[in-house]
């Protein structure tokens, strides 16, 4: 129960700074909500490398092999956050990369079980990621499209965010929040519920 309690803490946390930049951005000022849309770009990668690490559980040497995948990923991953992080002059961004990916393996490691069960539980984590992930964007994108919560004219001339670019999260910078807002209180609460969709 302690484990699944702190396992669920992270995304939770982040959940509730994702809600309170939607509702309240320039309470956060530009350089935060950067910082949050870029994570949301960040969390695909580090989905991805969990997918991957968990993929080496039939390997003849799975701790060897995890730790491979998973350090390989990580670097790359920091590499792709890196450049989005200079490009929208967001360096919390790596900070918020790290605990996010020391978010995504916690509950393998906190998990009292046999190699394979912890295997399985970062499998299960990925998937539901990616399902959350869906989920999360799909709602931000559609119903969320002309729902702009804290992001008034005001509130958006006030971030002045189109000065590092254009596209969908930056054009309409709720839509982005909303993404992670969602999609980290759906990580959070299918912890909270031990939900598993595979193994």
């Amino acid at each position: 129960m302690l484990a699944r309690l702190l396992s669920t803490l992270p995304p939770l946390i982040t959940a509730a700074i994702y809600f309170y930049a939607l509702f309240d951005p320039l309470a956060l000022g530009s350089e935060r909500v950067k910082d949050l849309i870029v994570a949301v770009l960040a969390e695909i990668m580090i989905v991805l490398a969990v997918a991957v690490t968990s993929a080496a559980r039939d390997d003849p040497h799975p701790l060897r092999s995890a730790a491979m995948f998973f350090v390989a990923m990580i670097s790359f991953g920091l590499l792709f956050v890196s450049f989005f992080a200079m490009a929208f002059d967001a360096p919390w961004a790596l900070l918020s990369f790290v605990w996010l990916a020391l978010s995504a393996v916690l509950p393998a490691f906190l998990a009292r079980a046999n190699l394979a069960e912890k295997f399985r539980q970062l499998q299960n984590g990925a998937v539901v990621s990616v399902v959350a992930l869906l989920a999360g964007v799909f709602i931000a994108l559609t119903a969320l499209q002309l729902t702009p919560f804290g992001f008034t004219p005001e509130a958006q001339a006030g971030l002045d965010l189109h000065a590092f670019g254009s596209g969908a999260f930056i054009d309409k910078p709720w839509t982005g929040i909303a993404s992670g807002a969602f999609y980290f209180a759906l990580v959070a609460l299918s912890r909270a519920a031990n939900l598993r969709l595979v193994g």
